[in-house]
């Protein structure tokens, strides 16, 4: 049996893609799995678990991005990698993201090599850090996460792997106009969610997900993480123009302080605090019964060289849930909800049109259960869904090797 050596430079199970990727590949090869050496100690029997890898500690990842950002590569990971590679004898390496890839191109005379592109990483360092408020840390990040710099990684490294995946078309297209790239050498494998077969929730995480959305009686729900590129300022901002003072926002996830504080400081300003909440973290059991009791769930995501090339899991575990779709006119959002009629699109970065979207999707409850049944029916019946995705990825390394 072939194997592949997934390259994570953080911890499992965390990464939500990984362990899709891995439940896929693990019946018909030998999956390895170079991670954090903080990951978790639980067994998984689909992977052979090698979590020696570099700490995921905020100390230990600047530190190696400073190797990264000024030797070109990853000294602690190459440690890592070449004793993963004398461990399992890999026929390929398949590197998560673009910062490890330089690294992973080290060993390309042992293995062939796959950089499996999450997002835009250059155009992300241009958003992730603009509402930081610290001089010093603004500096720093400038220093070592320059986008021309990591623009030159993605080409070089782009060009010397052996196959790159995006994650949506849009993506495809960047690297072969941005880089001559052959079309050929790029597959898309989206991040659509396994089928969500519907359960009955327990009381108790019933009565938890009832108490997050008891501010109103129409909720509209984001969940994620927290940060510029979201497009939750926005969001926010949309509040003061609607008059249906029963329409409460609820932002469930995470994220830095400085960037919470930021979206505070709108929601003040806006006047509309008491009807923006800031649920911040809950279990992972309670996302989709969440998802599920919202009457609107949004994806208000920036339209910029960042969204415009990478898709969130969270829109099709929502277009799997029984409530109403919100995106914005960010190109993979904007294409993939109109394209199968499943939910509502507002302008990119438009306060006002994001209002009158809401206002308009709790005035046509005809509308909304049509486009909920089409969100359900491709991703269960049709092929928006990781159980053909997952067979995709698998046909792939068949041909590859």
């Amino acid at each position: 049996m072939r194997t592949i050596l997934m390259v994570l430079d953080a911890k499992y199970p965390e990464d939500i893609r990984v362990r899709k990727e891995i439940e896929a590949l693990h019946q018909s090869f030998h999956v390895a799995l170079l991670c954090s050496g903080d990951s978790s100690a639980a067994n998984d029997s689909r992977v052979t678990k090698l979590a020696y890898g570099p700490s995921s500690s905020k100390i230990s990842k600047t530190l190696r991005d400073l190797s990264i950002r000024f030797l070109g590569y990853d000294r602690s990971m190459t440690k890592a990698i070449r004793r993963a590679i004398s461990d399992c004898n890999p026929d390929v390496i398949h590197i998560h993201d673009l910062p490890q890839a330089a690294t992973a191109l080290r060993f390309r005379s042992k293995a062939k090599v796959v950089i499996d592109m999450h997002e835009n990483y250059p155009e992300a360092l241009t958003t992730w850090f603009s509402w930081r408020s610290s001089l010093l840390i603004r500096l720093k990040n400038r220093l070592i996460y320059p986008p021309s710099h990591f623009k030159k990684v993605e080409r070089k490294s782009c060009q010397g792997a052996d196959h790159v995946i995006t994650v949506v078309e849009e993506m495809k297209t960047k690297l072969i106009n941005d880089h001559q790239l052959d079309p050929n050498k790029i597959t898309t494998i989206s991040n659509y969610e396994p089928i969500y077969h519907t359960s009955e929730v327990p009381n108790e995480d019933r009565e938890a997900v009832e108490n997050i959305l008891q501010f109103g009686s129409k909720s509209v729900t984001y969940v994620g993480g927290i940060g510029p590129h979201r497009g939750l300022d926005d969001m926010i901002k949309s509040a003061q123009y609607i008059h249906d003072s029963e329409i409460h926002f609820y932002i469930v996830g995470s994220g830095n302080t400085d960037n919470i504080n930021h979206l505070r400081t709108i929601a003040s300003e806006c006047g509309v605090e008491e009807r923006v909440h800031f649920v911040g973290k809950v279990p992972f059991k309670l996302v989709q019964p969440i998802m599920d009791h919202s009457d609107v769930n949004i994806i208000p995501h920036k339209s910029n060289g960042h969204c415009d090339n990478t898709i969130p899991h969270k829109l099709f575990q929502i277009m799997q849930s029984s409530s109403s779709l919100l995106v914005s006119s960010s190109a993979p959002l904007k294409r993939i909800v109109e394209s199968n009629q499943c939910g509502f699109v507002f302008e990119a970065e438009n306060p006002k049109n994001c209002a009158t979207t809401i206002e308009e999707i709790f005035k046509n409850p005809q509308k909304v259960q049509e486009f909920i049944e089409n969100g359900t029916e491709v991703t269960r019946n049709g092929v928006l869904n990781w159980e053909s995705e997952g067979k995709r990825l698998v046909e792939f390394y068949k041909n590859l090797l």
